[in-house]
């Protein structure tokens, strides 16, 4: 089985069929493949947000985002038994930028 195909199936167990793979041009040091999932948040969850984000969406934003770390070490584990170095790119990420707090990520998403 092609690694890809036990990247898919690690990931379609935990209940996630969209996966990416992509050539970074960009890519730091030596790591220039990315592998990126889609885990869909609730859309109950999304229907209940007025004008700013409720203490469920908050909750369950912080479960996905859970879930898309332990799911990334699989994958990344997965990766390192076959000779491949990894760095999983958190969620949700702020990165200072001259000091200054910002919500821009390594890598949009």
């Amino acid at each position: 089985m092609q690694l890809a195909d036990q990247i898919r199936e690690i990931l379609a167990l935990n209940g996630i069929s969209r996966v990416g793979f992509s050539r970074l041009p960009d890519g730091p040091d030596d790591l220039s493949s990315a592998v990126s999932i889609v885990v869909p948040l609730s859309d109950a969850v999304l229907d209940e947000i007025d004008q700013a984000p409720t203490f469920a969406y908050y909750h369950h934003y912080r479960t996905v985002n859970a879930c898309i770390y332990r799911l990334l070490l699989q994958v990344g584990l997965l990766l390192q038994q076959h000779g491949y170095r990894y760095m999983p790119v958190a969620a949700s990420q702020s990165l200072p930028e001259d000091g200054l707090r910002t919500h821009r990520g390594l890598y949009s998403h």
